[in-house]
């Protein structure tokens, strides 16, 4: 079975993501995730229950404002 390496988040600051850190998105797949920050063209997310995940910004459908 294939398990994803554990790496340190990087600190990010979120004037780089235009201020999206800590907003919902919905994703392609249809999961709602937080945005943790990222690097690069990498977000690092969080789901509803927890996981972590690595997404690109255009996996991103919508960004809630609220």
């Amino acid at each position: 079975m294939f398990k994803p390496r554990r790496r340190a988040m990087p600190t990010l600051r979120s004037d780089k993501f235009h201020g999206y850190v800590n907003h919902l998105a919905t994703l392609d797949s249809g999961k709602t995730v937080k945005i943790l920050g990222g690097e690069g063209l990498k977000l690092f997310v969080k789901d509803l229950d927890g996981n972590l995940e690595e997404c690109y910004h255009s996996n991103i459908q919508l960004i809630w404002d609220r």
